[in-house]
């Protein structure tokens, strides 16, 4: 019941959303947002990787993880550049509690990477709604919100969902 609402009043929300879809390549990005299940702390080590790769390239990157948990353990430790959320950040009709959640998605990122290993509703509701101008997925998730699809077989590692990720970006840039 608490998904059918929250599915609900998201599609709702998509009817009056709106965002400038534009890709303007990986090397000219200014700005990248990555929303990522963190419920493994190995993907973490995954994502910090991918972040400093990113860096180096000289991008400005904002980082919205996910753990699946009623509460966040003391190792997601929120700060400027990186945003833990869990289940108690979500009211019981799955809608965000916290302003960092809306400051995330409204922020107009030149590339969002969705990075996940099943299609949570937070996850999906945050990439769904975000003003990012070129939103990159994988198969699994909801295909009519991204601007490029990776096709993925569904038990991919969070490490070769960024590797495939990046290497197109990197093609596609050319």
């Amino acid at each position: 019941m608490r998904t059918f609402i929250g599915n609900y009043l998201l599609n709702r929300k998509l009817k009056q959303h709106q965002r400038e879809q534009q890709f303007q390549g990986l090397q000219q990005s200014v700005t990248v947002g990555i929303v990522f299940d963190a419920s493994a702390s190995s993907d973490n080590v995954i994502v910090k990787n991918l972040v400093k790769e990113l860096r180096q390239m000289g991008k400005e990157i904002k980082v919205l993880g996910y753990v699946n948990h009623r509460k966040k353990d003391a190792q997601y430790i929120s700060d400027h550049q990186n945003i833990y959320i869990s289940k108690q950040d979500f009211n019981w009709i799955n809608q965000p509690k916290e302003a960092m959640i809306d400051e995330f998605i409204y922020k107009k990122f030149d590339i969002l990477l969705v990075l996940t290993h099943q299609n949570w509703f937070p996850i999906h509701y945050v990439s769904a709604l975000s003003q990012a101008h070129f939103k990159v997925g994988q198969s699994l998730l909801p295909q009519k919100f991204y601007d490029l699809i990776i096709e993925l077989p569904e038990n991919t590692s969070l490490e070769e969902q960024a590797r495939q990720m990046m290497s197109y970006l990197k093609i596609i840039s050319q």
